[in-house]
């Protein structure tokens, strides 16, 4: 049997792909270059395969799209909540198209957890998928942040630098499901990222962000039917208000910028 985890950066992805090492001695483990990843996680993800991997990843990246940026070019629209085309494209296809490759008798693992989402609450631990042609399993299905971030700090593995500067979740830098807390942190360190927001939205003539993401008296851009909507520019300048910072400040807690309080 073939057996590939995923792996993304993040801390569940670390833990899946530990347990399985720990588990099993023939693991492949795979990367789906989005093109869209913050530079920590980059780094973090090097370092990764060079201490635990004995550097065998496998990096992926798909044939069509040169990444997230080329992606939205091409398509001449942005992703949303309900048309994660993103997801589709630069993961989902990468990886179905490669296990193809691998002939028969493949599974595939996964760091997907419950509580991550009300839609995930209802995935089973392993099931048959059909696009894929194969198993995908997943073995955290069950477990808690506070759980998986015991088991990295039992075995002594490395986590993602960037759960230290605030952020809940590891992925694509933004995500379209970015928080404000976490775009306010992309805003001073990557102010590069912004950059290639702004040129995106001018592009596309559309915005990065969901209608609702800033109050209406601040949005200046219009959707398509004509709602107003926050631009990149509209929503840095929520974000420079004193009193937003200040309430920012206030859900991160002045001790520990960590959302899981990993400075304790």
């Amino acid at each position: 049997m073939k057996r590939i985890a995923m792996f993304s950066g993040g801390k569940d992805s670390a833990c899946l792909v530990t347990l399985m090492l720990k588990a099993y001695d023939d693991v492949t483990v795979v990367f789906c270059n989005t093109g869209w990843e913050l530079p920590e996680t980059i780094t973090y993800i090097d370092e990764f395969n060079k201490k635990y991997l004995d550097e065998k990843l496998v990096v992926l990246k798909g044939k069509k799209y040169d990444g997230m940026y080329d992606l939205i070019l091409k398509k001449n629209y942005m992703p949303s909540v309900h048309h994660r085309f993103c997801t589709e494209e630069l993961k989902v296809r990468v990886i179905n198209d490669y296990v193809k490759t691998l002939g028969n008798n493949v599974e595939l693992f996964n760091g997907v957890r419950a509580d991550e989402s009300y839609k995930r609450r209802e995935l089973k631990r392993r099931v048959y998928d059909d696009v894929s042609g194969c198993y995908i399993n997943r073995p955290l299905i069950r477990w808690t942040a506070f759980d998986v971030f015991e088991f990295l700090k039992h075995n002594n593995i490395i986590i993602n630098p960037l759960y230290y500067k605030g952020f809940k979740r590891i992925g694509c830098g933004p995500c379209i499901m970015v928080s404000l807390k976490e775009l306010s942190i992309i805003k001073e360190l990557y102010p590069q990222r912004i950059d290639l927001i702004r040129k995106l939205e001018k592009e596309t003539k559309q915005s990065f962000f969901i209608k609702k993401f800033i109050p209406e008296r601040f949005r200046t851009g219009k959707t398509n039917k004509g709602d107003a909507v926050g631009t990149i520019d509209d929503i840095i300048r929520y974000l420079d208000s004193k009193q937003k910072y200040f309430e920012i400040a206030e859900q991160v807690g002045e001790s520990c910028m960590s959302y899981y309080n990993l400075c304790e």
